[in-house]
């Protein structure tokens, strides 16, 4: 089942989209929203597939909201009245484009092209054990993984900790989990997780790492123990 959810401030246009996204069987709509704030939250906390996104919904506008979404960013699927924002969605690197009035064929068509796109780059991010990609602005930078040591929680955000350089992107420790390689790297607490071979020693409650002492929490203190041999 592929998910999705629908960002539009008209409630007609968003009720349309709805109901020929209902039409396709493998689609499941999780949410409709008016406002991009709404939208972001979901992002945020479930894996979402495809972004159906009105990119001149009120507040906050569609760049600023997918500038944000820095990691596990769903296929993007811009829809509007108007031509003119085909230039905004190649801006923003959307994966397709469509003129309102959403018909099925097109949507079928721009939907096969987004997850297209989407398992490329993913079978692309799971043959590259050596780097990862985060955007960092308009742009994406690649960050070596051998440089990473920490991922820091912070709300909505988390640190990125490199022997040169702190990348601060909107993610949460879930996407961050599922992207490092687990060979490399354990999850220690609620709001840490560390490179394995940077660490340097270990106490009851906290470890050290080449910069860093951090915390341990209980949850995460046996399986830890057990990747690092201790005897």
């Amino acid at each position: 089942m592929i998910n999705c959810i629908i960002v539009d401030d008209d409630k007609a246009d968003r009720k349309h989209v709805e109901n020929i996204v209902g039409q396709v069987k493998y689609i499941n709509v999780v949410k409709t929203c008016g406002k991009l704030s709404d939208a972001k939250n979901l992002l945020l906390k479930q894996p979402i597939d495809i972004l159906f996104l009105n990119i001149k919904a009120p507040g906050k506008n569609g760049i600023g909201l997918l500038e944000d979404l820095s990691y596990d960013r769903p296929g993007i699927i811009v829809t509007s009245n108007t031509k003119d924002v085909a230039c905004e969605a190649y801006d923003i690197d959307a994966d397709d484009f469509i003129l309102k009035p959403v018909t099925v064929p097109r949507l079928i068509k721009s939907i096969t092209k987004a997850l297209t796109i989407k398992n490329r780059d993913e079978k692309q991010e799971t043959q590259s054990h050596h780097n990862i990609f985060i955007r960092v602005g308009k742009h994406s930078v690649k960050v070596a993984l051998k440089d990473v040591f920490l991922v820091e929680a912070l709300a909505d955000y988390v640190h990125i900790y490199t022997t040169s350089k702190r990348y601060t992107i909107h993610a949460t420790m879930k996407a961050m989990e599922r992207k490092l390689p687990q060979k490399d790297f354990i999850r220690v607490h609620k709001s840490y997780i560390v490179r394995i071979d940077n660490i340097t020693g270990v106490k009851r409650e906290s470890l050290s790492l080449d910069r860093k002492t951090i915390r341990i929490s209980n949850t995460y203190r046996k399986e830890l123990m057990e990747r690092l041999k201790v005897i």
